[in-house]
């Protein structure tokens, strides 16, 4: 889905274009989850549509915004009856679907209502993705151990504080370390682009 995403900005490069791009979002998306349904349960695939809805919000945040401004309480009474309506029908993957777009957008909404100052919540947001990406891995290692198959609590806190280390450990590297070696290989790119152009220049000349 991410390299859906890349290939998507990379292809319509100007913001103007944004129809063009969630379009192709949500087609690279339902190709992938069509692919992977042959192979995999749905487990795989059953939020797919949840990474659409979110390019789709921050593409249009601004208009979202300004339509829901003054509808809120009946966007919610909305969204709520059809998460329930959704709920009843979960087994069948369409309703899926829709059962996580409206919880998703239950919680848009609900959350906008409010301005919550918390350092807790301002940290998980700036590191949404690493917490994203690396969750699963102390997932994976846990499910090989017997024991915490039925403490779901204990594996919940142990899975929630292991991620918090990791995306840690990768900002300190992100920042101390990969952030220096790109510095440095753009830097050497720009002096030898820079060189060129500067050989080029004095043969015309």
């Amino acid at each position: 889905m991410y390299i859906v995403t890349y290939l998507s900005l990379k292809s319509y490069k100007d913001i103007k274009y944004k129809n063009q791009i969630i379009i192709s979002v949500f087609i690279g998306v339902l190709l992938y989850t069509l692919f992977i349904s042959f192979f995999k349960i749905d487990l795989w695939y059953n939020t797919a549509f949840c990474y659409v809805f979110g390019c789709f919000y921050s593409l249009y945040k601004n208009e979202i915004e300004n339509f829901i401004k003054d509808k809120r309480i009946i966007l919610i009474f909305y969204f709520a009856l059809l998460f329930v309506i959704a709920y009843k029908f979960r087994n069948n993957i369409i309703w899926y679907y829709v059962l996580s777009i409206s919880f998703t957008s239950l919680i848009v909404l609900i959350s906008s209502m409010f301005n919550i100052h918390n350092k807790v919540l301002e940290w998980f947001g700036k590191n949404l993705f690493p917490v994203y990406i690396f969750q699963r891995l102390p997932m994976l290692i846990i499910k090989n151990y017997p024991y915490f198959l039925n403490r779901r609590y204990l594996s919940l806190v142990i899975c929630l504080f292991a991620t918090i280390c990791i995306c840690i450990v990768y900002n300190f590297f992100n920042k101390y370390v990969l952030s220096k070696l790109y510095n440095k290989l753009f830097s050497k790119l720009e002096r030898h682009q820079y060189k060129n152009v500067d050989a080029v220049v004095r043969k015309s000349f």
